[in-house]
């Protein structure tokens, strides 16, 4: 049996190949520099696609499931400036962000351990933050 559009099935191991721009365009990173780039020295920061639903971008279920409204950039907000402080390091790091996860069935925050990792962003550099689940 022959898969005939392979193109939409990326290995983990290519896709940490590939740059930040690729990412983007591909669909598994969202771009949110605009939103504190200078705590990064100008560069580009953005959200693994799933860590994005999962932590910033809640659904209507999540929000009725845990009683809570938080407004999207509040979340946002706590989680790159959680982030901010790992990557004075300018190198890959780990820091810890309290935050309610949207899947869960706990309304409290929890301390959730997140990574930050650098890439090629063009002349600039480019900060991916990811969570790799237990």
């Amino acid at each position: 049996m022959r898969v005939s559009q392979y193109s939409h099935f990326i290995p983990a191991e290519a896709a940490r190949a590939l740059d930040f721009d690729s990412l983007v365009e591909i669909g598994l990173v969202i771009d949110v520099s605009g939103a504190l780039a200078r705590a990064f020295a100008g560069g580009r920061i953005g959200i693994e696609a799933g860590t994005y639903e999962r932590y910033v971008a809640w659904d209507n279920h999540a929000m009725r499931r845990h009683s809570l409204h938080l407004e999207t950039s509040q979340r946002l907000h706590a989680l790159l400036e959680a982030s901010a402080f790992a990557a004075v390091a300018q190198q890959d790091a780990s820091f810890v962000c309290r935050t309610v996860d949207a899947t869960s069935n706990d309304p409290r925050a929890q301390r959730a351990i997140f990574n930050l990792k650098r890439l090629s962003a063009g002349a600039r550099t480019g900060w991916v933050i990811t969570f790799d689940s237990p």
